[in-house]
C-alpha cells in the first residue's frame, strides 16, 4: 500500500497542455497579491489580502510550512501565477480529499480553472487513488458551481446556515456539496 502524503509529496509538479501546477514559492508573492488582494476575486474563498507583506506570511505559513496537496497555478506562456489550487482535508485512511480553487479575475471565462482541476482529478484518481473528493461552494458563487458540475462532479447536499460570510458578518452562507467518486470518474 502506498504512503498517500509521501506519493503526494513526490508529485508536487503537475502539467496540462496551458498551466503547470506546481509548489506556491515565496517570489509568487506579487502574483498571488494580484488576485488575493481583490475581493471580486476572493470575496467565495477568503478574506482579500491588504498588504503584499500579509501575502508573504500567508504564502510562508500555509503553503511553505504546509506544502502538501497545495499548487500554484502557473500559466506557461508568460510564467505568471495565476491562481491556486489544492486538495485540502487530505484522508489517508479513507483515501479522500476537498478541493479548493483561486483564480485571478483576468483569466476567467478562459476554461483555465476546468483544466487545472481536471488535472487535479485525474491524477487524485489515477496516481494517488483516492476513493473521492468533494467540492464545496457557496451558493451564490454560481462560477464555481459551474467549473465542478463541467469536472463531473455530483450534487450531495446543501448545508443552510453553515458559516458566517467573509465580508457580511451578518450575512449565513449557504453551501453547497458535490462530490466526485472513483466510480463515477472512471466511467464518465
Amino acid at each position: 500500500m502506498n504512503d498517500l502524503i509521501l506519493l503526494l509529496a513526490s508529485h508536487s509538479v503537475l502539467e496540462t497542455d496551458r498551466l503547470l501546477l506546481r509548489p506556491i514559492r515565496l517570489s509568487d508573492a506579487p502574483d498571488m497579491f494580484e488576485f488575493a488582494s481583490d475581493i471580486e476575486t476572493t470575496k467565495f474563498v477568503f478574506k482579500a489580502h491588504k498588504s503584499l507583506a500579509e501575502t508573504q506570511s500567508i504564502i510562508a505559513s500555509q503553503f511553505l510550512a504546509h506544502p502538501i496537496g497545495k499548487y500554484g497555478i502557473e500559466l506557461k506562456e508568460n510564467r505568471k501565477m495565476i491562481g491556486m489550487i489544492s486538495y485540502n482535508r487530505i484522508n489517508e485512511a479513507t483515501r479522500t480529499a476537498e478541493v479548493g480553487y483561486t483564480l485571478n479575475k483576468n483569466y476567467w471565462g478562459r476554461g483555465m480553472m476546468p483544466e487545472a482541476l481536471s488535472q487535479l482529478i485525474e491524477t487524485g484518481f489515477e496516481l494517488f487513488e483516492f476513493n473521492s473528493l468533494l467540492a464545496v461552494y457557496d451558493e451564490l458563487n454560481s462560477a464555481s458551481s459551474k467549473v465542478i458540475e463541467k469536472c463531473g462532479f455530483k450534487y450531495l447536499y446543501t448545508d443552510p446556515y453553515s458559516r458566517f460570510d467573509f465580508y457580511d458578518e451578518d450575512r449565513l452562507v449557504t453551501d453547497v456539496f458535490y462530490r466526485l467518486t472513483k466510480e463515477d470518474y472512471t466511467t464518465k
